[in-house]
């Protein structure tokens, strides 16, 4: 006999022995038994079973008792206050925010901030990386007073090639623009055109 027949013999004699041994233990404990349905038991049983509990809310009374509670028994408020602190530091250090990362529906929404947009020229050659405006005026200082030192690293949060700061001290969103070109190569190129 081959491996398939002795498999398959194995498992119809399995399935014939246990549904017999099935059948003599549902017959001997009754478990198969079908139990007709009877709707005045469903009612005995929702009769016999617990109301549910209404919660208790506190009121105004329930509130000062537990205020005196707490003040006789020297609680402190530290948890609270210290999260409160935790809020107020957050708060504080998102409103201070010189420079920040915005998104493009953002850029040039904020009442009473100007735009620019700018280039960021950073060739593959390795030659100087260079910030110029529209008309190719360099942007010397990449510090506080523009777009921070480390704009670079926001081109390609939203979009490709692009980044969007807004300077909360000077009041600017700024639009940089990423080329893979040189500074001359664009500069020379503008004026030979």
């Amino acid at each position: 006999m081959s491996k398939f027949g002795v498999g398959f013999f194995g498992f119809i004699v399995g399935a014939i022995a246990g549904g017999v041994t099935g059948y003599f233990i549902a017959s001997k404990e009754k478990i198969g038994e079908i139990i007709p349905y009877n709707p005045k038991e469903k009612e005995e049983v929702k009769e016999e079973s617990t109301p549910v509990k209404e919660e208790h809310h506190p009121d105004i009374k329930d509130t000062e008792v537990y205020k005196k509670i707490v003040g006789t028994n020297s609680y402190s408020n530290y948890y609270n206050d210290k999260i409160q602190k935790e809020v107020d530091e957050e708060a504080n250090r998102v409103n201070n925010l010189t420079i920040e990362s915005i998104s493009p529906e953002a850029y040039g929404t904020k009442d009473g901030y100007d735009t620019m947009e700018l280039s960021y020229y950073c060739p593959d050659d390795g030659s100087d990386e260079i910030l110029a405006d529209g008309n190719f005026k360099i942007v010397s200082d990449w510090d506080e007073s523009t777009v921070g030192s480390d704009f670079m690293n926001h081109i390609g949060d939203y979009e490709p090639d692009a980044a969007y700061i807004r300077n909360n001290k000077t009041k600017t969103d700024y639009c940089i623009i990423e080329c893979q070109q040189s500074y001359e190569e664009a500069y020379y190129g503008s004026k030979h055109v």
